[in-house]
Formats: structure tokens, sequence, C-alpha cells
């Protein structure tokens, strides 16, 4: 890397006057893969801003777009911006002293100001403009393949460019070529690997606020993909440890160091198009890269499990794909001699409801289940009629990654979706799967018949519609290796296995929908009421992994639980209303229920557990909040004890989550179990300018809309669990005149020690 040598120079030219770079909230990665590139700013893991020299010109990369901010005082930005612009024209004979032309896309809003004026650019080719005139570029992903040599004579010419823009965002956004988009798709990232940089595909800072500190020249150095990929091959090699490489923080352990150097490594090859000088020698490696037995710990081959990863990620449902080598260990095989159904006609409902009205955090989603398999490797067909647009396939329900993980129990991706065209479609999945339909905009009163061909019969049971006989003489023997039980309210997916000696599904299935009705109830919705309290039309769902991607259980669409015991445990409803097996389960489709309006960090661990205590209560077990811990103290006594100290300075952050939860019982002690109803319907009902946004907002609101459910006056409550609430809110619950509660019920516990 040629800039090696003056590294620190570059650096102090960009930190120059500042003690950090400012951060802001879910930036995304960015690398250094040239020669005459280097990383300028890193989060714990990935690099965000990066700079590279290329030709006569100079470029820079960062992963938000407030990194360029052209408004006068935008968050304290301007010190740093202008050590950015000053850098890029360090050749130039422009200078800050006067208004700088810069070049934009056709569709950027910015006003110009007196420091710089922006030119609207449509075509490269048609204008080419000249750097000495136009001396800085603001590019985005507007940019197209036409473009790019134009663009590099611009540059190489000595122009300027700077992109900010989140690598991740671009990659989430609605795709047009059948398969989720890749940054690799983009002709910016091209022009960018042509200079030595790259976006990346993840988040390098998940919360801005305080700046982050210099990075040195050392750890600019080793956060470089050239170096990290050397590094690592000497870590495989056994010639060096990842002890010894200074990568993230200064204080990083050697976990945390691991997980940056798979992280910028696995991010930057991945991302990479074939512009980057880096490309061919990975495709090559990449390519004599034999078979690795999964489970895998990647740990200790950090640069083969990069280049595993880009192989993962190329997986597609092309028809002629064929079978990976990991899919017999999950999801599983299926028998050679089974079946294959031919035109199979499914029904695909397009009429379903946007439930962004309920303000929950996880809303059932619309896959619409089908009862069949695809087998791995084999291909399927799938017919859509004319008039049926925006419908996705996807094969496998598994749909948790598992790429940022260093440890591998099964392929890290199995659950693949595309978009399907009307009339034939052929495809094959590498790791097979069980089929959904997924339209992707809604059309009220349409309903498509969409025929299937070449897979095979799950098992399958549906409420309503499949007998108990029917389940056990057939159907709970399909040859599939993964089952579906569908209720009305909840849809558990859990491999075959689990449910071949199954007697009750049509019971075990009414239990779970009574269940989710009682969740329904607490929050106040039915399916008779009227907008924004009418309960969701179609199902939450559960599915059970060999590996998720976080904690033992995870909330979502789907609810992502292991197979064992959890799997096992959803197919026996006595284990499901038993608190110490049924838990987990209430406690994620407690998260699944959470109002966003009153979701942040001091109570997300908190508030979820209120739907926990309401399942807890209604099958009849001993409450958790009588738990002991080792000194014999359940947490009621340390809840208890935090409430009644006069400390001045206690904060509610400062007990366990289940101390904290005594709060929430303690008002439902006080005002009933229908308080919690009431104020998830007030939250319904807040016009959209009234939401609060941030996490004092939220915490404010909750005061002052827990006071007017209440009939009270909560402020000195709030005070005695040691909430930080503003001065406005206490004016806010004052002005509403609302008398005090006549007993001191923070110092209540139920009754049942």
């Amino acid at each position: 890397m040629r800039f090696m040598n003056k590294l620190d120079a570059e650096l102090s030219f960009f930190y120059r006057e500042l003690t950090g770079i400012p951060t802001f909230a879910e930036t995304g990665g960015v690398t250094a893969v040239g020669e005459e590139a280097f990383p300028v700013a890193a989060g714990r893991s990935t690099p965000f801003i990066a700079a590279a020299r290329y030709g006569e010109g100079r470029i820079v990369a960062a992963g938000h777009e407030s990194y360029f901010d052209l408004s006068q005082d935008a968050d304290g930005m301007q010190p740093f911006m202008r050590n950015l612009v000053e850098w890029l024209l360090q050749d130039s004979s422009s200078t800050l002293t006067g208004q700088i032309d810069i070049l934009t896309p056709s569709s950027r809003e910015a006003e110009s100001s007196s420091s710089w004026s922006l030119v609207r650019i449509a075509d490269w080719a048609e204008e080419r403009p000249d750097p000495r005139t136009y001396p800085i570029a603001w590019l985005d992903e507007s940019l197209r393949d036409t473009d790019i040599p134009f663009v590099e004579d611009y540059i190489k010419s000595g122009g300027a460019a700077i992109v900010a823009v989140k690598g991740w965002e671009l990659e989430e956004k609605p795709s047009v070529i059948g398969r989720p988009l890749r940054l690799s798709d983009y002709p910016l990232q091209r022009l960018l690997n042509k200079a030595g940089l790259g976006l990346l595909g993840n988040v390098a800072v998940w919360s801005g606020g305080d700046p982050l500190p210099r990075l040195t020249a050392e750890r600019a150095a080793h956060a470089h993909a050239l170096c990290l990929l050397e590094k690592a091959r000497s870590v495989e090699a056994g010639t060096l440890s990842i002890e010894d490489i200074p990568i993230g923080p200064a204080d990083a352990n050697v976990k945390q160091k691991t997980e940056a150097v798979m992280a910028v490594l696995s991010r930057t090859i991945e991302s990479l198009t074939d512009a980057s000088g880096l490309y061919g020698c990975i495709r090559e490696d990449e390519q004599g890269l034999a078979d690795v037995p999964l489970p895998l710990d990647r740990s200790s081959m950090p640069y083969t499990g990069a280049l595993l990863v880009r192989r993962f990620k190329m997986a597609s449902l092309a028809e002629d794909g064929g079978k990976s080598p990991y899919a017999d260990l999950f999801p599983g095989k299926v028998a050679e001699s089974a079946d294959v159904i031919r035109n199979w006609r499914v029904l695909v409902d397009f009429g379903y409801d946007d439930l962004g009205y309920l303000r929950t955090l996880y809303a059932p989603g619309n896959w619409q289940s089908t009862g069949l398999y695809a087998p791995a490797g084999q291909p399927i067909t799938i017919d859509v009629p004319e008039g049926a647009d925006d419908l996705d396939v996807q094969i496998g329900s598994h749909t948790d990654t598992l790429f940022h993980l260093s440890k591998w129990d099964r392929a890290p991706l199995v659950a693949l979706r595309q978009k399907l065209s009307p009339g034939l479609n052929k495809l094959s999945s590498p790791y097979g799967g069980l089929v959904y339909f997924i339209p992707t905009r809604p059309k009220p009163g349409t309903v498509a018949t969409v025929t299937v061909s070449g897979a095979v019969r799950a098992p399958y049971f549906v409420l309503g519609q499949t007998s108990d006989e029917e389940w056990t003489r057939s159907l709970r023997s399909a040859p599939a290796p993964v089952a579906e039980l569908q209720g009305t309210r909840i849809i558990l997916t859990i491999p075959s296995d689990c449910v071949r000696e199954l007697e009750n599904p049509r019971q075990l299935m009414a239990d779970w929908d009574a269940m989710i009705g009682k969740f329904d109830e607490l929050i106040g919705v039915s399916p008779d009421k009227p907008l924004p309290h009418r309960s969701p039309n179609r199902p939450h769902r559960i599915v059970a992994d060999r590996q998720i991607s976080a904690g033992y259980m995870h909330a979502g669409y789907p609810i992502m639980i292991p197979i064992e015991p959890a799997g096992r445990d959803a197919t026996d409803f006595a284990k499901v209303r038993d608190v110490k097996s049924g838990w987990g389960f209430w406690h994620e489709l407690g998260h699944n229920y959470q109002q966003v309006p009153w979701f942040w960090g001091l109570i997300v661990e908190v508030t979820v557990n209120l739907h926990s205590l309401h399942m807890q209560d209604h099958y009849g077990n001993r409450s958790r909040l009588f738990t002991t811990d080792k000194e014999g103290r359940t947490h009621y006594d340390n809840a208890l004890e935090f409430v009644s100290s006069g400390k001045p300075d206690k904060h509610f952050g400062d007990i366990g989550f289940f101390e904290r939860l005594v709060m929430i019982r303690q008002l439902q002690l006080k005002y009933g179990i229908d308080f919690y109803t009431r104020l998830h319907i007030a939250y319904r009902e807040l016009p959209e300018h009234d939401i609060p946004r941030t996490d004092q907002q939220k915490l404010d609101r909750l005061v002052v809309m827990m006071s007017k459910v209440s009939g009270n006056c909560l402020l000195t409550f709030f005070a005695k669990w040691g909430w930080p609430y503003s001065d406005e809110a206490r004016a806010e619950v004052t002005a509403l005149g609302l008398p005090e509660p006549d007993a001191e019920f923070w110092m209540w516990k139920e009754p049942g020690e």
C-alpha cells in the first residue's frame, strides 16, 4: 500500500482541529482495497470513511449521507466538512475562499450557498465536465454504467468525488432483477472499486452521538483490506495470532478482534465487483476452495471463512443451480422415492391489509403457505396467471442469516426468495425448503390460482380444514423434512420428526389460537372492531431452526426458536402454558406486540413481559417475581429496596430487568389489567404528529399517557422508580390537574410469596 509511509500525515489532514469524527446512527461500512486507498475512520470493527487518490484526482467514500451535508450547521459537521473538502481539493487549483461548483445528480435536492453552488448533471457522456471548472462531483447510486468511463476520466484528470451513502440501504432497495440486490449490482460500486474503495453492506456504527477518537496510522493500516487479507492468511498458516493484530478499539479483546477481522474481510470480499484489482485473486482462491464440513468455527480460519461467506451469498434460485453439499445437514433430506406433485393448484390472496395502524414492533407478515416442499437441487415450475404481477416465491422458512456469527451449525443462508413473472417460472433451491407465495402489493378482492409442479408434500395441518383423522392417516407422514401446523392466529414451522407421532393437532392449534387471543385482548384489538383497533387478519409465525441469528429465541416475522427443546415443546401445549418452558414463547410474542411509541432502551426488555405476566396468571403459574437470588431475595425485595431508597441520583436503569418489571406489575395491581388495554388503545389513537421519536420523548410521553389513563398524577410514582422525566413532562402532567394516587402503591407486591 503505497500511502502507508505517509498515512499519519493524510489522517492528520482529516482530523485537523478535531478531537474525533462525529458519528451518526446506522452508518454503513466502507472499505479500502486499493494500493492508494486508506481508512479514515472506523467503528468497533469496520471503517465507515475511507479515501483514495486516483490518477490526478481524489475520492472519499463515507457510510452516511450526513458526512457530506451541505446545510450550514449540520450537527456540528462544518469542521469535518472543511477538512474533507480541503483534502479533496489539495491538488486542485480551487480553494475554499470562493464559491465552489459541485456537480450533483439531477435528482438531488439541496440548496446552494455562499460557499458552494450545486450544478446538476444529467448525462456525463454528453456534458463531460472539466474538473478545473467543476472541482467536486457528489455521486450516489443513480450513477449509470454508461457514466463510469466519463466519471473515471474526470477524477483521473484532477477532479474530486465524494460518495456518502449507506451501503446496507442500497442492498435493501426494491429489486427489479428477480433476486435481492447486492452492492456489486451498482455501477457506483464498480467506480469505487476502480479507485480502490467500496461500500459495505453492514452497519459500522449503530448509535451515533459521541465522536469517535482519531484513528491512528497503525490501526488505519490494519483496517485496510489488503493488510487484513495478508494477516488472515498468516493466522490460518499458524504464523500469527489474531491477538497480535492491532484492529478495533485500543481495548479490543481477542473475540472482538476476531469479529473485526472477519467483518472487514467477509464484507469486502462479498461486495467486490470485477472492476477491483483484488477480484481476480479472490475468485481464484474461492474456486480452489474445497467444501468445508459443517459445523464450522470460522475464528481459526478468517480468510477461508470470508471466502465461504461470498460463496454462500451467491446462492440463488437459478434453475440449474444444483444441490448444496450442506442441504442434507439442514433443512434435511427428501427421500428419492418421494412422490412429486404435478399441476398442484394454490390460491394466492392479494387482499392483505397494511397493519401499520397497530404501531406494534412486528405485525404478522404475509407469507402464504402451500404445504409443498421443494427438494434441494431439483427443479420446480410455477405457472403464474396473467395479471398476477407483484408476486414473490420463497423457498425455505429459516430466514435467519448467520454470516455475522463465527460458528456455523448449518449453512448461513438457506431460505431464498425471488420475484415471479406471469407465465412459467422454472427454479431450483440449492437447500430445498417449504414453498411460500408472498404478494408484494395489496390488491383487495384479488385471488390468483398458481400452479406448482415438481415439489413434494409436507406434513401440513390447517385448523378448520384438516381433520385429525386425515392428519394421522397420511399427512403427518408426508416425505418433507419440515412440517407446518397452521392455526387462525399462528403457524408453527418445525422439523417433521417433531410431529410424526402428534395425535391431536386440532386441539393443539386451538390452544395456540386461544393464547394469541389473550395477547390481542390485552392490547384491545379484535376482528370485529373498526380500525385502528382491529386485530391482524393473518397469523404470526414461529419457526424452529438448527441455529438462529441471535439469542435463545428472538422476535420478528417469523419468531425464531431452537429445535431443541423449544421446537418440540411447541407441539405440547402443557409445556407452552407452563412458566418454565412457556416464558420464552410468551416473551418473544410480547416483543412482537410491543408498541413502538413506548419502546426504548430502558424498558424494551421490561414492558415485553407485561404479556408474559398476563400468560403466567392466565395459566395459573406462580409469579416469577418471587424467584429468589443466591442471597434468598426475591425480585420484589430488591425492587422495593430501590423504590424506598431516598438517593437523589437513583436511576431506573440501575436495577435488573425483573426488578423493573415490578413497576409494570404495580400499575396492574393498582389499576387493573385493563389499564394496559386502555393505554394501548390511547397510543393507537394518537395523531401522527404526536408520536414521540427520541428516547426522551418516548419516556416523557409515557409518563403523561399513563397519568391520563390512570386518572392520577403519577409523577411521584415515577420519581420513586428513578425515571428521568423532563421538566416539560412534569409541567404537562401537572397541568392536567389530576389527583395523587390514594395509596403508596409503589410499595405494593402481589400476594403469593
